[in-house]
């Protein structure tokens, strides 16, 4: 899909929007319809969402969007060529009566939880508007930006990508006033083709922002994030950061949290997290730079991180039925994953420690490498289980192998694990959390 331009708004999306202003409430879903809402029946792999036009509209809803002709002469249905196109020229519009700063964060690893520790850390001074879960592709950031409200005073939008140019396309629908890339490395590769395809696409944040003259948080410790603000002449407009600029430094708690010490303009500072791994420290950061820039003092962002509490299985401490499991299994990539297990090999544990590790996926020619790489990380501790969960790794003595996540689970409910210290990583397909509950 094309980037947005004012000229070619169609009249379609122009008479939906004056709907939204008068009623409010966007969905895809025909689960979720509420009264008044304007339903965008979009186009998946199996079904055309336009074939439950008339259960919304039956529902309440104000309109029902679809590319079906032959519903064409329904009251409150509104026929479109593409309903996603209409759905992302109906969130621009929107976008044009916003007057907030707009923050875009996209990265490799950690802008989920980046843009939960952003929006924690600005919502004490702020009326904070944020991607919710990862809604973060051309369905997602259109329906955020369709959520944020007239009187919202500061709002975050995450911004993902799987082929080269779709940042550049999310930034041409939500105009991010800001940005921030959180990292570069090795994921998607399928679609990007190396890790430098990764920079570049992601880099498409920053240029957006440099011809609108707007402002980019650069981490100058990623060497790839550093080379695009260098090729892209940023200058002035480039806010750094960096662990040593902050001189930051962590440590790993006896309950396997994590802490951490900082210093702005020679002042020292300490925080607590309920994050586990020190890889978080990146993004602890980052959420503290932005605040302080925007005048959160650093002692309330400090407040605002130790009280927030990790969510939907990323780097998450959880108490299970008879272990304690590290569950960080929304998403698996050669960085995160090893990452991941240096930082739970660091917890102090005087447990059994056991690794359930689900396959990378979407890693393309690089997939082979990659898995067995992991599996030498792994090999290099001595006086731990491994289990591996998925195709792509190589069997070798000594751990054990499962197909898929269901066989994984009747092993488990075989033996009935217990007192261990888990963690439980790898891609979301995997389904690695379907396992919490067993263990």
């Amino acid at each position: 899909m094309e980037g947005i331009e004012e000229m070619q708004v169609s009249e379609s999306a122009k008479t939906i929007y004056a709907h939204y202003q008068h009623q409010g409430g966007v969905t895809t879903d025909s689960r979720k319809v509420k009264e008044g809402a304007i339903f965008f029946g979009l186009s998946g792999e199996h079904v055309n969402g336009g074939i439950y036009a008339q259960e919304v509209l039956n529902k309440g809803a104000a309109l029902a969007v679809t590319d079906m002709e032959a519903l064409a002469s329904s009251p409150r249905v509104v026929v479109v060529p593409d309903v996603r196109r209409t759905l992302a020229e109906v969130a621009w519009l929107h976008r044009q009566t916003l007057r907030c700063p707009i923050l875009g964060v996209t990265g490799t690893n950690g802008k989920t939880t980046t843009k939960e520790l952003l929006r924690t850390v600005l919502a004490t001074h702020y009326k904070v508007s944020a991607t919710e879960g990862n809604f973060n592709n051309d369905i997602g950031v259109p329906l955020t930006l369709l959520a944020i409200p007239p009187d919202c005073e500061f709002a975050i939008i995450e911004m993902g990508a799987n082929h080269p140019g779709e940042i550049a396309t999310l930034c041409e629908i939500a105009e991010p006033t800001h940005g921030l890339i959180t990292s570069v490395g090795a994921a998607h590769l399928e679609g990007f083709g190396s890790i430098e395809g990764v920079a570049k696409t992601k880099s498409e944040l920053f240029a957006f922002l440099k011809e609108h003259d707007a402002v980019t948080f650069v981490r100058e410790d990623d060497v790839q994030i550093a080379n695009v603000a260098t090729q892209l002449h940023l200058g002035c407009l480039a806010i750094p950061y960096s662990l040593t600029a902050y001189k930051m430094s962590t440590r790993t708690e006896a309950d396997g949290t994590l802490s951490y010490s900082l210093e702005v303009n020679k002042r020292a500072y300490n925080g607590r997290t309920q994050l586990v791994g020190a890889f978080n420290a990146i993004n602890i950061l980052a959420a503290l730079h932005v605040g302080y820039y925007f005048n959160v003092p650093i002692d309330e962002g400090i407040q605002a991180i130790a009280a927030y509490s990790p969510q939907l299985n990323r780097s998450q401490l959880v108490e299970g039925r008879r272990n304690k499991l590290v569950a960080d299994c929304y998403n698996a990539n050669p960085t995160s994953m090893r990452l991941a297990i240096d930082s739970f090999m660091e917890i102090p544990s005087p447990s059994h420690r056991l690794l359930i590790l689900g396959e990378m996926k979407e890693l393309g020619t690089l997939s082979v490498d990659a898995h067995r790489a992991i599996q030498e990380q792994v090999a290099s501790f001595s006086g731990i289980e491994v289990w591996y969960v998925g195709k792509n790794w190589e069997r070798r003595e000594g751990a054990l192998f499962f197909n898929d996540v269901t066989d994984c689970a009747r092993h488990i409910a075989l033996i009935h694990y217990a007192n261990s210290l888990i963690l439980l990583k790898g891609s979301h397909s995997v389904g690695l959390e379907q396992l919490i509950d067993a263990l």
